[in-house]
């Protein structure tokens, strides 16, 4: 006849190795080094996620910042292609406003707008 342990324990595996788990109910790990395997795996992917929405914004910035410089701090207007070709990243995060009624997506304390049928867009330094 099945003993009451028996009867209680469910036959459950690892998730990270796949070992036989024994124990309390409600383990799921076979022991200490596969729970914090499994958790330091998953804070990897947090971090690698978070460092390509952040590189990309700081990419952008970065590239931005050099191409004013370059011009003496001077509004640049370019095309949408020629950006993208010299690795401005679209898909990177930026605030999105309205500055003088037109949209505008700005990286830290440089703007983007739109300019003459979203062909060309207008970068300048916003100035507080």
């Amino acid at each position: 006849m099945e003993s009451i342990l028996n009867r209680h324990q469910r036959l459950r595996n690892c998730p990270v190795c796949g070992q036989q788990v024994e124990g309390r109910r409600n383990k799921v790990y076979c022991g200490p080094n596969c729970k914090t395997l499994l958790n330091n795996n998953i804070a990897f992917e947090k971090r690698l996620q978070e460092k390509e929405l952040t590189g990309g914004l700081f990419g952008n910035y970065r590239l931005l910042d050099r191409m004013l410089k370059e011009n003496d701090d001077a509004p640049i207007v370019i095309s949408r292609l020629k950006l993208e070709g010299m690795g401005f990243n679209s898909h990177a995060p930026a605030t999105e406003g309205m500055s003088n009624g037109v949209l505008t997506y700005s990286y830290l304390d440089i703007a983007i707008q739109p300019y003459q049928a979203n062909y060309t867009v207008k970068i300048f330094r916003l100035y507080l």
